[in-house]
């Protein structure tokens, strides 16, 4: 399985009210992923941080629910990637140096631009 970014934003919304309902500091946790695109860790209340696969646990039981499909540990810092790149009218140049990725290439695949989404983006340019 091949771990994809939320590309719906309404998903997104509801899965932040999700978390947040459950626990605030999952809600952080998303909130944080989704806007640094940076790895993250948490303080935990049994001492130390919430580790990678309490969080992956979680996260992913909640993206089930919303029927969000190919979530996983890399989800939120490629939602991040998705997002940045259609805001900054496809600067792919920023996500990749942001990610320190070698290649535009290996950013786009990561981000989950996939073929479709290439076919609208030359669909739009008509000149």
């Amino acid at each position: 399985m091949t771990v994809e970014p939320i590309r719906d934003k309404a998903k997104i919304k509801q899965m932040y009210q999700l978390l947040k309902g459950r626990d605030e500091k999952y809600a952080l946790l998303f909130k944080f992923g989704l806007n640094t695109g940076l790895r993250n860790l948490f303080p935990s209340k049994k001492g130390g941080c919430i580790g990678r696969i309490q969080a992956y646990r979680v996260l992913k039981e909640c993206a089930e629910l919303l029927g969000i499909q190919n979530f996983g540990t890399h989800s939120l810092r490629k939602t991040w990637g998705y997002w940045t790149y259609k805001i900054s009218l496809y600067n792919i140049g920023l996500i990749m140096d942001t990610f320190n990725h070698s290649s535009q290439s290996i950013t786009l695949r990561y981000i989950g631009v996939n073929q479709d989404q290439k076919d609208e983006l030359y669909s739009m340019v008509q000149l």
